[in-house]
């Protein structure tokens, strides 16, 4: 019973305030909050986009894991994602094959890195606020980071959604959400180190201004105790998992041989620039190597032993240093900036920058021009592609984006009103919306653009109706695996026997396939061999054509078998002209696309 003149409050009633215990509701539990946010933004991009690999290196590894096209039978030896995990994958791939589980393991990193760092925005102020301006700001960041996989920075958003969650937990009093927030944390750095190591120090040096700004906001022993330790373990099982793989490898002396070869050649091909001319000559001469060589080496033709070996690539390294800025446009500055993704992370670093408290402009500063600092150290050590850098500002701009207050509060922390910059911040806002849209638009087309040659693709492999007793040779990105889709069933290519000319051509692995097929001495032995088909560029088999003639005094052409929009299927022949020469035809082909 109630007295005369009250009213109930029903669930619908004038009393019932909805929005407020909506909103009271997912504040009481920022993980299911996060979980909520970071599930709409996936089911979004995934209902729109179809997921890829970005580079054929993924697609590659996809295909060791898989069994398929070079070793047919599941396999964790890849030399790229770490032992710890490469097993377990292959594992899940042997009992339950028609499941892409590597794929699936990078975008749950890649989802539990997200639902990580929205996590630590609910466990912070103003969590509405700070996620509406995530979702705007990194929108084409998501959509790219989820729609085309790639282990680097799939690492490194694995090593940012760590290390935000630590630096929430760490200004906090108490300790409410500490274990999920350790664990979670723990996990993803753990990731990070598993699929590329090199990623977890590289985002931890980034986030140093932020370690200096954190340190003395620590509020609780407890939990900066926690914080701490798991950092350190973080750091000591991840030095560790490099160990295991060492370890792992030289269990084979093959295997162990091949990630030697492989770091003394990406030491000098990653990180150096050689260049042959009247100065650089002696060293290539004391090396046996020509002008013609080292394009071909460029070029990823690195089969022929007396041609690339660690004695050669070490020599080579010892001469040219690794550390400069004269690296290739793509890897220079005006590279980075030329990128749309800079722009649009530039373009939100000064919306955010509007909404930055006096008190903490320092900070956002000192991080923008830490971030850059740190951009221009790995290209004068390394290199700085797209997959560097563009982590590198991700994670700036969640830094920044951690201690933005979009009010001057009056009262307490209840009544507000925006910043004087506020209509400032409106105008940049509406720039970032228009090139978001511009490049979510071009994103769009290059991802139908992939299903429709994805299409073809497979169409053209029916065309070649590959058997198990053809090799076929894919020279680099000619033959394009990036273009299968990260979830498709790969058995069209189950009679397809590849010898990849990439990261793992020195490997057991392809070793086997040039048994099979009675390879001994690579350049010669596919010339007039009817069991081998060649997918290359004109420019390569150029260069083919030059080495072929310079040591073995042999002059051999192209035989084309098929040519199709994609690439064309050859074979190599050392006398007489049998077919269509290759480099006529795609002239041919490309004036027909004129």
């Amino acid at each position: 019973m109630t007295r005369p003149g009250t009213q109930l409050d029903w669930p619908f009633g004038p009393k019932a305030n909805w929005p407020r215990r909506i909103v009271s509701f997912f504040k009481d539990k920022p993980f299911f909050a996060a979980f909520i946010w970071s599930s709409a933004i996936y089911l979004a991009i995934t209902a729109v986009f179809k997921i890829y690999f970005q580079f054929p290196d993924d697609s590659l590894v996809c295909l060791l894991f898989n069994g398929l096209v070079f070793t047919h039978t599941p396999s964790e030896y890849n030399l790229m994602i770490n032992a710890l995990a490469a097993c377990p994958i292959k594992e899940l791939y042997l009992l339950w094959p028609n499941i892409q589980w590597y794929a699936l393991f990078f975008v749950a990193t890649q989802f539990l890195a997200l639902w990580a760092t929205l996590a630590a925005f609910q466990l912070s102020p103003f969590t509405f606020f700070k996620t509406s301006l995530f979702i705007l700001g990194f929108a084409v960041v998501l959509i790219h980071q989820f729609g085309e996989l790639e282990w680097t920075r799939t690492a490194s958003f694995a090593a940012i959604g760590g290390f935000m969650l630590l630096a929430a937990l760490w200004s906090r009093e108490d300790k409410k959400h500490f274990i999920p927030s350790l664990v979670m944390a723990f996990c993803l750095l753990i990731l990070s180190a598993l699929i590329r190591f090199p990623t977890l120090p590289l985002m931890a040096l980034v986030a140093i201004p932020a370690l200096l700004y954190w340190a003395p906001k620590g509020k609780n022993r407890t939990v900066c105790g926690s914080v701490i330790g798991t950092l350190i373990l973080t750091g000591l099982l991840s030095v560790g998992s490099t160990w295991f793989q060492q370890v792992y490898y030289d269990q084979n002396p093959a295997w162990g041989d091949s990630l030697r070869l492989l770091e003394a050649h990406r030491g000098l091909l990653s990180y150096r620039n050689p260049v042959y001319n009247e100065t650089t000559k002696p060293i290539f001469d004391s090396i046996g190597w020509t002008a013609n060589d080292l394009d071909l080496f460029e070029n990823s033709y690195r089969l022929d032993p007396s041609l690339c070996n660690i004695g050669k690539f070490e020599k080579l390294n010892a001469y040219f240093t690794r550390f400069g800025l004269n690296k290739n446009f793509n890897d220079s500055i005006p590279g980075v900036l030329s990128n749309p993704y800079t722009m649009l992370s530039l373009l939100f670093l000064l919306v955010l920058f509007f909404f930055v408290p006096k008190k903490e402009l320092w900070f956002a500063i000192v991080t923008s021009v830490w971030t850059w600092l740190v951009i221009l150290f790995c290209l004068w050590s390394m290199k700085i592609p797209e997959r560097i850098f563009l982590p590198c500002l991700f994670l700036q701009n969640c830094l920044v984006l951690s201690v933005i207050a979009p009010t001057s509060w009056i009262k307490g922390e209840t009544n507000y009103r925006f910043q004087g910059g506020f209509h400032w911040a409106i105008v940049a806002l509406v720039f970032l919306l228009l090139g978001s849209g511009w490049m979510l638009r071009l994103q769009y087309s290059k991802n139908h653009y992939w299903m429709a040659r994805e299409i073809e693709l497979k169409e053209i492999i029916k065309k070649i109706n590959p058997q198990d007793d053809q090799l076929f040779i894919t020279w680099t990105t000619v033959f394009p695996y990036q273009e299968i889709g990260a979830f498709e069933d790969r058995h069209f290519l189950e009679h397809f026997n590849v010898l990849a000319m990439t990261w793992f051509e020195w490997t057991p692995t392809s070793q086997a396939m040039l048994d099979r097929f009675g390879i001994k001495d690579f350049s010669r032995d596919i010339v007039d061999n009817p069991a081998v088909r060649l997918i290359c560029a004109p420019v390569q088999f150029s260069l083919y054509q030059i080495h072929m003639n310079e040591k073995y005094n042999l002059k051999v052409i192209p035989q084309v078998l098929l040519m199709t929009d994609q690439f064309p299927v050859i074979a190599v022949r050392s006398t007489g002209n049998d077919g269509p020469h290759l480099r006529s035809i795609d002239r041919k082909r490309h004036d027909n696309k004129s």
